[in-house]
C-alpha cells in the first residue's frame, strides 16, 4: 500500500485527497475546483517530498515557526542596567600589566656557520639512498 514512501508522506497525500473530496462536494463551480485541488496537491506534494539540505520541508517550516514564535534568549549580549544607563562592567578593575615580548635577533657569523656545519657532519646519518 505505501511501498518505499515513508508514512509521513502517505499522510501528507492523504489529508490532501482526503480535503481535495471535501472540496469537491462544496465548491459549484468546476474551474474553482480543479484550481483549488490543483493548488492543494500541489502543498501536499512538496510538503511529502521536498527536501532542503536533507530535512523534509515540513521540519523546516515548523523550525521556522517556532523561531519566529518562541522567545530567544541571547547568552552573549550584554546586559544594560536601567539604573545607570551603562553596561555592566565589574566594580573593580584590575591594572593588569602588558607585558611585551622580547625580540631575540640572531646574527650569524663565519664561526657560528662554521660551528653548525660541524655540528651537522658528526650526526649519523639514519637514511643512506
Amino acid at each position: 500500500m505505501v511501498y518505499s514512501r515513508t508514512l509521513t508522506q502517505f499522510w501528507f497525500i492523504l489529508g490532501a485527497g482526503i480535503l481535495s473530496l471535501f472540496i469537491w462536494l462544496m465548491v459549484s463551480s468546476v474551474f474553482l475546483k480543479m484550481l483549488l485541488i490543483f493548488i492543494l496537491f500541489t502543498i501536499a506534494a512538496t510538503l511529502a517530498f521536498a527536501k532542503i539540505n536533507g530535512l523534509p520541508l515540513y521540519t523546516l517550516i515548523i523550525a521556522a515557526i517556532r523561531h519566529l514564535w518562541l522567545p530567544k534568549y541571547y547568552f552573549w549580549n550584554k546586559v544594560i542596567d536601567q539604573g545607570n544607563k551603562q553596561k555592566n562592567t565589574p566594580k573593580t578593575q584590575k591594572n593588569i600589566p602588558v607585558i611585551k615580548p622580547q625580540v631575540f635577533q640572531k646574527t650569524f657569523s663565519s664561526e657560528n656557520i662554521s660551528q653548525i656545519a660541524k655540528a651537522l657532519d658528526i650526526k649519523k646519518r639514519t637514511y643512506q639512498p
